[in-house]
């Protein structure tokens, strides 16, 4: 390569015009999508922001409207504590009172079931009583009545034929 060669350079100032002209398209066609989808957000960033402004509008509203509900949530707030306070001591209340009717009622079942005792063993007491005077004499007097109504009927059938045992007693109980 010869520095004064004019062929040769004019073919480097044709390369670098080339490589110039394409980095200029380059640069153009990146800027052109660039610039299109700039648009495209720009766009969409116009759609939020109207739909965010009317969405604040609408909260702006609502809390307009619903101011007198921020000034009664303290009054309803307090409202509710006292009814939560009134109906915890009621429950509190009942639970106490039931625990003591629970206690009488536990304590009158005692009670009634002591006297119950107490009285079915005074009946048993009073039976055995009974039984012992008149129900064992009545069994005995009835057995000797109904011997005696036997030895009777036996007299009275057989008459005085009856003969005296001629043998001891002891002889015929060892045959």
């Amino acid at each position: 390569m010869v520095i004064g060669d004019s062929n040769l350079e004019v073919w480097l100032v044709v390369l670098m015009l080339v490589m110039v002209l394409g980095q200029t398209a380059g640069l153009v066609v990146a800027i052109t999508i660039l610039n299109r989808r700039l648009k495209t957000l720009h766009n969409l960033l116009e759609q939020v922001s109207g739909t965010v402004l009317k969405q604040s509008e609408t909260a702006r509203d609502l809390l307009n409207r619903s101011g007198w509900i921020r000034e009664k949530l303290p009054v309803w707030e307090e409202r509710a504590q006292f009814e939560i306070e009134r109906v915890s001591n009621q429950l509190q209340r009942i639970d106490r009172i039931s625990a003591e009717k629970l206690a009488a009622a536990q304590e009158g079942v005692r009670l009634s079931s002591r006297k119950a005792e107490y009285a079915l063993t005074q009946f048993t007491r009073q039976t055995s009583r009974v039984d012992y005077w008149v129900r064992i004499p009545a069994i005995y007097t009835s057995a000797t009545l109904q011997g005696l109504a036997a030895g009777i009927k036996h007299f009275l059938r057989n008459g005085r034929s009856h003969q005296p045992a001629t043998h001891l007693p002891d002889e015929e109980t060892f045959i």
